[in-house]
């Protein structure tokens, strides 16, 4: 049996659907005719973070008795998204650190399961730049963050993501701990900036 599936706690009608990828697709699609996006999916009560990973996406629905989907505007979910970036700085910034000291002491073990942590935290801060740059419709070759460009920022921090990628898949510890101390962690403080000047864009009139 298909599971009751609801949008802000109002009965959605889906085609009959065999994983949680095939429904996702129905919902999404009806959401883009009303101007909204999601933010929060639960099973049966329980909160999917990450709702749109692989084995997720695979799930099958049977089992499922109730999916309960909580949909805004993109930008209320982009002013929320923005806040929690600016807010995670700091930690991220601390934490490159704090890695780069792991690897000089042969932590190799710890410091590679954190440095997993890192990675996608900080893909996560990039990634919450692409919606944004759309929602405000701004180019980000010409948005100032306090002096660079904030497209340069970001290049600069992408490369550095890149180069402790190969440093760790050549098992280079020294060297991809200089990168995380002089590459990665100066210049998230900069994404910060980037984050910064985009929160303080208008945004636009909701639909």
């Amino acid at each position: 049996m298909s599971p009751r599936v609801l949008i802000d706690h109002r009965e959605f009608s889906a085609q009959p659907a065999s994983t949680w990828a095939d429904l996702l697709g129905q919902i999404e699609a009806n959401l883009d005719e009303r101007g909204d996006v999601i933010s929060e999916v639960r099973f049966d009560g329980i909160e999917q973070a990450n709702y749109r990973a692989a084995p997720t996406l695979r799930r099958p629905l049977e089992g499922i008795t109730t999916i309960d989907i909580d949909a805004v505007p993109p930008q209320i979910l982009l002013a929320q998204g923005l806040d929690e970036a600016r807010s995670s700085i700091d930690h991220l910034r601390d934490g490159a650190r704090d890695l780069a000291i792991g690897y000089r002491r042969g932590e190799i073990v710890e410091s590679n399961e954190r440095l997993r942590v890192l990675a996608e935290a900080i893909r996560n801060l990039i990634t919450i730049v692409v919606p944004a740059q759309n929602v405000l419709d701004v180019d980000l070759t010409t948005t100032d963050a306090d002096g660079p460009v904030a497209a340069a920022i970001i290049a600069e921090l992408d490369a550095g993501v890149v180069g402790v990628s190969e440093a760790a898949g050549a098992r280079d510890w020294i060297t991809l701990a200089d990168l995380l101390e002089f590459d990665v962690a100066p210049v998230l403080p900069r994404i910060g900036r980037v984050i910064e000047a985009l929160a303080a864009i208008p945004m636009p009139q909701q639909r």
